[in-house]
């Protein structure tokens, strides 16, 4: 048995847990969690210049596989990221922590986790024709199989949003934002597929009311917030795939 002082995930307030048990209790609010859940979040906020946003992304993104699966192997991956963390050098164990991932059995896991944050977390543009959610697949009846006929979306692929780019929202040119990429079919009727291993490398740009992944052209709607969306996932899957 060995005893850590943290603070609890939900008030804040100072516990100590045990951390040879998988399930804590807090003293202060009675909320029960995760004991790796909270001896993270107090290890990160105790690693000094814990300044690195992709290192919160990461351990944000494993606490969320660790609360929904508990698979023997992913444990075991993630106690290992906790080591690193102890280290104390950031760009140290943030390196090795990429070359974990990217060498783990559970780097499809992470890729989809992350994407799938990115876009939920999404804020969709009001007047436009966006789509954002988990598994749209399964609980979007109205719009997604009219993207996934547009788009070439594979049966077994989770999409987490949707961009129509039309004028009379038919969803005939758009993407949609997948686990594995995006599925699209352009405003020059160019249909396809980008891997986030190519989008990583992509040029995204809007220029005169027209957004351009490389030569592939989109409406963006109103605002610049598609393109904040597509610049936040570039972002992370390029730290994947460097």
């Amino acid at each position: 048995m060995s005893f850590v002082t943290a603070k609890c995930i939900h008030c804040g307030g100072v516990i100590t847990v045990d951390d040879t048990k998988p399930i804590s209790k807090c003293d202060f609010c009675d909320s029960t969690f995760h004991t790796e859940t909270v001896l993270v979040h107090h290890k990160k906020n105790t690693v000094k210049n814990a300044d690195d946003e992709i290192m919160d992304d990461f351990i944000d993104c494993m606490e969320q596989i660790i609360e929904g699966n508990e698979p023997e192997k992913i444990n075991e991956y993630y106690n290992r990221v906790l080591d690193l963390v102890d280290s104390g050098n950031i760009d140290e164990w943030s390196a090795q922590l990429k070359d974990l991932t990217l060498s783990s059995e559970t780097h499809d896991l992470a890729i989809d986790t992350i994407i799938k944050n990115i876009c939920t977390n999404y804020k969709t543009t009001p007047g436009t024709a966006e789509i954002s959610g988990v598994y749209l697949e399964k609980y979007d009846t109205k719009n997604y199989p009219k993207a996934a006929s547009y788009y070439d979306i594979p049966a077994s692929e989770h999409i987490y949003f949707i961009k129509d780019s039309t004028v009379l929202d038919s969803f005939k040119r758009g993407f949609a934002i997948g686990s594995k990429g995006i599925y699209y079919c352009s405003n020059q009727k160019i249909k396809g597929f980008l891997p986030w291993k190519d989008f990583a490398q992509s040029n995204v740009v809007i220029t005169r009311g027209i957004l351009y992944i490389n030569n592939l052209e989109f409406y963006p709607g109103l605002g610049k917030h598609i393109l904040e969306l597509l610049e936040e996932l570039q972002k992370a899957v390029r730290y994947l795939h460097s």
